[in-house]
Formats: C-alpha cells, structure tokens, sequence
C-alpha cells in the first residue's frame, strides 16, 4: 500500500524514535478507550504524567497504509496547528513518529 519513508513532519514539537510509542508513555498516560476512530487512524483520551490535570489527545496513525501524499497532507495539517492559536482551534502539542506509527498529541 503507502510508503512510509518519505514525507516528514518537521517543526520543534516533533519527535522521531525508534520506538515512538514506549517515548509517549515517558509522558502521557493514554487510555485503552478509543473516543474517535477513522480508517487508518484510532483517537485516545490521555492526560500529561508532569501535570494530571492536563487532559490531551492522542492520535494514532498507522503509515503502513498510508501514501506519500498523504502522509504530506499530514504533515501540512501538522504545521499549521503548530502556528495557529485560536479558541476555537484544537491545541497542538507534539508528534511523536516512528517507521510504522505517527502519534499526534492535541489538547483534549
């Protein structure tokens, strides 16, 4: 299906590891109940370690079956949360990516 090599989100709120999910759980701790889903992405409740009170969500995206445009529109969507700051706009905090999974963390 996709190819997950080749676009990239880039910006200062992202963060790339081998292991992006053991890194998330370093600093979210994420629910098992999934409050959104679509085709290739699944939305979980969580809430910051450093600061409970800090709900967020945390958006799973399977690139496997994703293509390299959409992993562009992707990462588009990305950046323009990383600049925008408006009430009426979910909060972006921090992507977390690695070769299978991209791990989008917004306010709740």
């Amino acid at each position: 299906m996709g190819n997950c090599q080749g676009a990239k989100i880039n910006g200062p709120n992202v963060v790339r590891s081998r292991h992006a999910g053991k890194q998330i759980k370093k600093y979210y701790k994420v629910s098992k109940d999934i409050i959104g889903k679509g085709a290739f992405a699944k939305v979980y409740m969580g809430h910051s370690i450093a600061n409970p009170g800090l709900k967020v969500a945390v958006k799973i995206i399977n690139k496997l079956y994703l293509g390299e445009e959409d992993l562009n529109a992707i990462g588009d969507e990305v950046q323009s949360l990383q600049t925008l700051d408006h009430p009426n706009i979910v909060k972006y905090y921090e992507t977390y990516e690695d070769s299978r999974f991209m791990f989008i963390i917004t306010e709740f």
